[in-house]
């Protein structure tokens, strides 16, 4: 029993670390592959639970799949008590680290922000290397949240660095996107802009399909950042397609926000209403909730909470209702009819 139990753990590992180096290249084949698997995988690290440092070797190879795929709750289960791996385990310890730190502060966890520093220190002392920047990155909106644009710039220019000298075109199109999040954190449009629009060029060039969603994202922000919001709406609405045939659900959800968000700047609080009770509906299945923080925080109290005084109370309710029943499959549908109201 023990034997096999671990030649189960042996070939999920090596399978992760697999998807894990190509989750770029290769990412609608392992991101498939991965949710086929996921049961063998959950199986394998409750067998070693209790091995701290084989858990989190696993563990940390599987951070972004399960970012992708919504199991916030899973990914912080697996990757507790990272901090407690054994120094020895330095590059384990480092990824396991920086995933949880980054799950912990998106999650509303404060502790997530000691975990950062940790984290980052630990990096530091580590060679340049693929990992390096595949961590790195999740670092730069970590950073960003606490305003720090100094650090997270010095750690985008960081992870441009090591990918030219690694001459890797995705980890290159990573480290430039991670510079793009800088640029729409400090609102800088002029610089935004240009770099989202060739970073979608090159992510289309690669088939890079774990990164063309964020990218698009983010010129969705220029757009509405400049209050175009005929093209904001149609930036977002292709951001939440590239997020739900990624199978992201969440980040999906995100998206339509933003659609509504640019649909009410038009003046359409009809539809935006609804649009903001279908993805209320949704965040309720899955467990989420519209992300309000910084400059989304101004922008929903200014285009939802300003849709809701602008046709009153009861008609608000009522809207928000009506997205409630439509079912986001109907309400996706809805959302991406541009002439519909």
């Amino acid at each position: 029993s023990d034997s096999t139990r671990e030649a189960h753990y042996q070939y999920y590992n090596k399978l992760s670390e697999q998807a894990y180096r190509e989750n770029t290249r290769k990412f609608e084949y392992w991101i498939d592959l991965l949710e086929l698997e996921h049961e063998n995988i959950v199986a394998a690290l409750e067998w070693v639970r209790d091995d701290i440092e084989k858990r989190l070797q696993l563990a940390g190879f599987l951070g972004w799949f399960w970012l992708e795929h919504d199991r916030r709750r899973i990914a912080l289960e697996y990757l507790k008590d990272s901090e407690n791996c054994p120094a020895e385990a330095s590059l384990t310890k480092a990824r396991a680290l920086t995933y949880h730190a980054f799950y912990l502060f998106f999650s509303g966890d404060t502790e997530g922000l000691s975990k950062v520093d940790s984290s980052l220190e630990l990096w530091d002392n580590l060679e340049n290397s693929e990992d390096k920047v595949k961590s790195l990155y999740y670092f730069v909106p970590v950073l960003c949240f606490k305003q720090d644009f100094k650090t997270a710039r010095e750690v985008a220019m960081k992870m441009e660095e090591i990918a030219l000298e690694l001459n890797d075109k995705y980890l290159l199109l990573q480290s430039r996107t991670a510079l793009l999040c800088v640029y729409v954190f400090q609102m800088k449009v002029d610089l935004a802009e240009p770099l989202a629009a060739q970073n979608i060029k090159d992510a289309v060039a690669l088939n890079d399909n774990m990164m063309k969603p964020q990218i698009l994202h983010f010129y969705a922000d220029c757009a509405l950042m400049r209050k175009d919001f005929k093209e904001a709406e149609k930036r977002f609405s292709l951001a939440m397609i590239g997020y739900l045939d990624n199978t992201n659900q969440h980040g999906g959800v995100q998206e339509l926000l933003g659609m509504l968000f640019a649909i009410s700047g038009q003046g359409r609080y009809k539809k935006a209403l609804r649009l903001l009770g279908a993805g209320d509906a949704k965040n309720d299945e899955i467990g989420s909730s519209f992300f309000k923080l910084l400059w989304w925080g101004d922008w929903f109290e200014e285009y939802v909470n300003g849709a809701r005084k602008a046709v009153g109370e009861e008609k608000a309710a009522q809207y928000e209702q009506e997205g409630r029943q439509m079912g986001f499959e109907n309400a996706m549908e809805y959302a991406l009819d541009f002439e519909k109201d």
